[in-house]
């Protein structure tokens, strides 16, 4: 794997970790507090904790696919070519 896809998928983890625990403080705030509609922004937050992660996994992985068949598209024209 270059270096390239490393930063991108260590730069998502990381995003995705910030997220996560901004999305965990804010439930337990919802949670803690006593407004008006404070449930619907409570399971707001908790779907959003679920759908997170698999959203960033979905794209990294899509990702993945893309740049291996981007260079297998390339190797496939390199012996066409010869």
């Amino acid at each position: 794997m270059d270096n390239g896809r490393k930063k991108i998928k260590r730069t998502l983890a990381i995003a995705g970790v910030v997220l996560l625990v901004l999305l965990y403080l804010l439930s337990l705030i919802f949670a803690i507090m006593d407004f008006v509609g404070w449930q619907r922004w409570f399971f707001a937050s908790m779907g959003a904790t679920i759908i997170l992660p698999a959203f960033i996994w979905i794209n990294l992985f899509l990702y993945d696919r893309m740049i291996d068949r981007r260079k297998e598209n390339e190797q496939q024209d390199g012996e066409d070519n010869t």
